[in-house]
């Protein structure tokens, strides 16, 4: 390399580091401007919160005392001994898109009706020769088989 060339690099090389600082120099100021942007934001509509009333008035304390409860302990009775029909006598008198519960144990197969356990929410069984509890909660439309 003669000394022009050298020059000419060593001045491309500061053009690129001048460069490269412009560039950062314009990043940080930017992020700076959105920092501040939306800490502006953030404040101004906290104190506007604050001038509104609220739209909803806070919950009356209740007195536990004066709870009542609708339904008594075992006031639900379970289905003990239940009796199946098959499945051509219960397409008398159930709808084709009725959802149950499925179950089947050792090759033996039951379904539950919801209608009929939204009633009682439980359901004592035997298949395929094991005990089972079936049970539905009609207020979270879950169920689970024990």
């Amino acid at each position: 390399m003669n000394a022009s060339e050298d020059k000419h690099a060593l001045r491309n090389g500061r053009n690129i580091n001048l460069r490269s600082v412009v560039f950062f120099s314009t990043v940080l100021l930017f992020i700076g401007v959105l920092a501040s942007a939306f800490i502006l934001l953030r404040s101004t509509t906290q104190e506007s919160n604050r001038d509104q009333p609220s739209l909803a008035p806070p919950p009356p304390e209740v007195d536990l005392s004066s709870v009542a409860d609708l339904l008594p302990p075992d006031s639900i009775q379970s289905i003990d001994d239940p009796q199946f029909e098959t499945s051509e006598e219960a397409e008398a008198f159930m709808d084709p898109d009725e959802r149950v519960i499925g179950l089947v144990i050792n090759g033996e197969a039951r379904a539950y009706p919801i209608k009929i356990l939204s009633s009682h929410e439980i359901v004592n069984d035997i298949v395929g020769g094991e005990p089972v509890a079936v049970t539905w909660c009609p207020l979270c439309f879950s169920a689970i088989v024990f």
